[in-house]
């Protein structure tokens, strides 16, 4: 009797091995399979996104509104060194503290050609980006032939009147374009 309980316990425990085993392949197999599923949604959502960089490149470009505040001035820098550009454009600081972008053109009728582009690419920009960042600034337009002067107040979003001004000082100036 005592061998056939033993012999019972044994046959017992290999049983319940082969069970605990087949329980671990099962479990297994699912846990495979789990992560071949995953694996296969990773690998498609990869894919996805490879096709849709152009979308997503091209997204910031449309949302962006502008130039920087620094980004205009530099730009304004840039124009200024270009001798094919036909005006000037360079920063002053009044003496109140109003930082104005200053644009110089030989006449009324250069003036004229370029100023819509000026606005839209450059001046619109500086000035939305100083008044929302507080920074007193203004445009300012010189025409050299007419001896006039006017300026553009960002914050109050008007110009001043044509002014007369002595530029005959200014004329000979190394930079001078014109």
């Amino acid at each position: 009797m005592k061998k056939s309980v033993i012999l019972g316990s044994i046959i017992a425990g290999l049983l319940t091995g082969c069970v605990a085993d087949s329980g671990w392949k099962v479990a297994y197999e699912q846990e495979k399979s789990l992560r071949e599923q995953q694996d296969t949604r990773i690998r498609n959502l990869e894919n996805r996104q490879q096709q849709q960089p152009q979308q997503s490149q091209r997204q910031p470009q449309q949302q962006r509104q502008g130039l920087t505040r620094a980004e205009s001035i530099e730009y304004c820098q840039q124009l200024n060194n270009d001798k094919e550009t036909p005006f000037y454009c360079v920063m002053v600081t009044l003496d109140d503290g109003t930082q104005v972008m200053t644009f110089s053109f030989q006449d009324e009728q250069t003036m004229s050609k370029y100023w819509k582009s000026i606005t839209e690419n450059l001046a619109a920009h500086y000035c939305v980006t100083s008044t929302s960042t507080n920074i007193k600034a203004g445009l300012g337009q010189i025409l050299y032939k007419e001896d006039a002067v006017r300026m553009y107040s960002c914050l109050g979003q008007r110009w001043n009147e044509w002014t007369k001004a002595d530029l005959q000082k200014n004329r000979n100036t190394n930079n001078q374009r014109y």
